[in-house]
């Protein structure tokens, strides 16, 4: 099966070609399509992934459901039958696309860590943060930690403390959209857990449609987040950290990363995603 690598819908105007979605304007909307592209450490890679755009969207849409109650989010509609009927000749788009409001993205990535994983887990180690009692890779943190990052078109995202955060968004406006970031891990950190699934982290992106913020992008894909399931007391992975572990074993070996996956990798992506997916919305 050949992955869907990008788009091309001449009669609307392409906004953007992200490093996995193709962003149209139909209507005063968006078309938002989730391709088969994947990227790891600030870039796509040439092989795509057949079918992940079709996982990250009924995940996307899953989640979009369940936080509803939380807070507002952009989606129109996940359903192609109800997609404007000038759409319904590109088949394309069934079960990879959601027609959402356009809103004004907040420059930023909200991201919540609930364990000792990934990136926090390098600089504990390194004894750059610290807890009051010992912890080890994987365990629950005491409370879970709010580190966000600037969001950037090109180059990498990069740190922002939350005092520069509420100097820049106004501090009332910094305390919601961290106190919000909060609760819908919490809400999605409960949902999965019940079904044998831990989120390790995620991130989360907010826009503005006049006044009121909303949930947009993607929510607690496995692109944008950790998950994990135990199995046999080892931690199994669902998500993007299978590409990441593969390429930093390639640049150790080579002295550069490779721009394209053997099919061994792509098999173990497209499968975990798959288990997640089977997990997650069953």
């Amino acid at each position: 099966m050949e992955g869907l690598y990008k788009t091309d819908i001449k009669e609307f105007k392409l906004l953007k070609r992200g490093k996995v979605r193709d962003i149209y304007e139909i209507d005063g909307n968006l078309l938002i399509i989730a391709t088969d592209r994947i990227s790891a450490f600030d870039r796509v890679l040439k092989t795509p992934i057949p079918g992940k755009g079709k996982i990250l969207t009924k995940i996307s849409l899953f989640w979009f459901k369940h936080t509803s109650d939380i807070i507002e989010n952009h989606l129109i509609t996940g359903n192609f039958e109800e997609f404007p009927d000038k759409l319904k000749k590109y088949d394309v788009l069934r079960d990879r696309s959601i027609l959402v409001r356009k809103a004004e993205v907040l420059p930023y990535e909200f991201i919540v860590r609930g364990y000792l994983a990934g990136s926090l887990y390098e600089k504990y180690k390194k004894g750059e943060i610290t807890f009051k009692r010992h912890l080890s890779e994987f365990d629950r943190l005491p409370e879970p930690l709010f580190t966000p990052t600037t969001k950037s078109e090109v180059g990498h995202d990069m740190p922002i403390s939350f005092e520069n955060m509420k100097e820049e968004l106004s501090e009332d406006l910094a305390l919601y959209l961290r106190d919000l970031s909060f609760k819908l891990y919490k809400r999605g950190e409960e949902i999965a857990y019940k079904k044998g699934i831990t989120i390790l982290d995620t991130k989360f992106e907010f826009g503005k449609i006049k006044d009121k913020i909303i949930l947009i992008d993607e929510v607690l894909t496995p692109d944008s987040s950790r998950y994990r399931v135990w199995e046999n007391g080892k931690p199994v992975k669902l998500d993007k950290q299978i590409l990441r572990d593969y390429l930093k074993e390639e640049e150790a070996k080579r002295g550069t990363m490779p721009d394209t996956i053997p099919q061994d990798i792509v098999d173990k992506l497209l499968n975990a995603y798959k288990k997640l997916q089977e997990i997650l919305l069953k």
